[in-house]
């Protein structure tokens, strides 16, 4: 009803009517919880899930195109299959092998390369420091190439690629070991050098140091003709000179028995300036 005066037919007057007006919109309310995950979806054709694949026949992983296949660990790229062929582990890039191992480190305590067998037992290692080692757990002193031998007739042996090619062997014997060098046309080491007596066996064969054609059992070059240098030298176990040769010709014998009284027949003794023979 209409509440001016000076309106005549205030029922039906329109006179004070309030014409309405649209707000403003409020503020969007709060988002909802997040519903349940749906279920997976169908895999798109030839792909690989994420949990293995059902294929039937034989499938390959890999890329149609000159590209690497990255591995990433906790966002970070530790490996990679390159579009070379090539398999790197710890390192990515610039792989110049067809298996490229990268270390952690560069210190002795930890290892680029590891291999064991089905018991856990050490086969082979490489430590970042760059020694190896075949058997055992560990290195011992600062060795660059370490064998560790665990029963009898176990060893190393070098063998070259020709006929008749002599073996390096080394294996144990009892509770020491032995160095063998064994000549296979002969069929019989030709030098055997023996922990057990501390001695060294030389088979009936020249052998020959600075030299690589000897003419008798045992054959030295010395490494020069002058005075100052030795082609063979001799000490006992105090290191006390017995016997030189130096490289001049000059034969030195030091600390002859000066009596005869005890030597054996064909023993030389030194009577003031005179040599005598027994």
């Amino acid at each position: 009803m209409c509440n001016n005066k000076k309106c005549k037919d205030k029922k039906n007057c329109s006179c004070d009517k309030i014409q309405l007006t649209k707000g403003a919109k409020g503020d969007s309310g709060a988002i909802g919880l997040t519903g349940a995950q749906g279920p997976q979806g169908p895999a798109a054709p030839n792909s690989w899930k994420l949990n293995g694949n059902n294929e039937g026949v034989e499938q390959y992983f890999g890329t149609n195109d000159n590209f690497d296949i990255p591995i990433y660990t906790n966002g970070v790229k530790n490996g990679v299959f390159d579009k070379n062929g090539n398999f790197g582990f710890g390192i990515s890039t610039s792989l110049t092998a067809r298996l490229h191992v990268k270390g952690i480190s560069s210190t002795s305590s930890d290892y680029a390369l590891k291999v064991d067998n089905s018991s856990n037992s050490s086969l082979l290692y490489v430590r970042n420091d760059g020694s190896v080692g075949i058997g055992g757990t560990s290195i011992y002193s600062n060795y660059k190439l370490q064998l560790i031998i665990s029963s009898a007739n176990d060893g190393l042996q070098i063998i070259g690629g020709g006929v008749g090619t002599a073996t390096l062997t080394t294996d144990t014997d009892g509770t020491s070991g032995s160095l063998k060098l064994y000549n296979s046309a002969l069929g019989f080491n030709a030098v055997v050098f023996n922990n057990n007596s501390n001695s060294y066996i030389i088979t009936p064969y020249n052998f020959g140091f600075g030299i690589s054609s000897p003419t008798a059992k045992l054959h030295v070059k010395g490494i020069s003709s002058t005075s100052s240098d030795y082609a063979l030298k001799v000490d006992n176990s105090s290191n006390s000179s017995l016997f030189n040769v130096r490289n001049d010709g000059v034969i030195l014998a030091n600390n002859l028995p000066t009596s005869s009284t005890g030597l054996p027949s064909g023993a030389i003794w030194r009577n003031g300036t005179v040599l005598n023979i027994v």
